[in-house]
């Protein structure tokens, strides 16, 4: 269990949102007065004492992800698949 007298370890995490879904994701925690380390920082200990409710979320994030690679795209023409791949591009909108 976490305690406020061990040695602390570091990480850093990369997270790829939606610009837009990041600004309201910090208007949220603004308004309420959590950082987002403290809000990671409290999921991760709930995670630790296997809270059920973030072990809910926990399943249903697995769920999510294999449903989110089932995925099967049909397409019947050439222009549709240049749009999806261009929808997809990792170098579109970097600044």
């Amino acid at each position: 269990m976490i305690t406020e007298h061990e040695e602390r370890k570091q990480i850093h995490l990369w997270l790829a949102l939606p610009k837009a879904s990041l600004i309201a994701v910090r208007r949220i925690l603004f308004e309420k007065g959590v950082s987002l380390q403290e809000l990671i920082t409290q999921v991760l200990i709930m995670l630790e004492n296997k809270d059920p409710r973030i072990v809910s979320i926990l399943e249903s994030a697995k769920t999510n992800k294999y449903a989110n690679n089932k995925k099967q795209l049909v397409f019947t023409n050439p222009k549709a698949i240049y749009a999806a791949l261009e929808s997809k591009n990792p170098l579109k909108n970097k600044e």
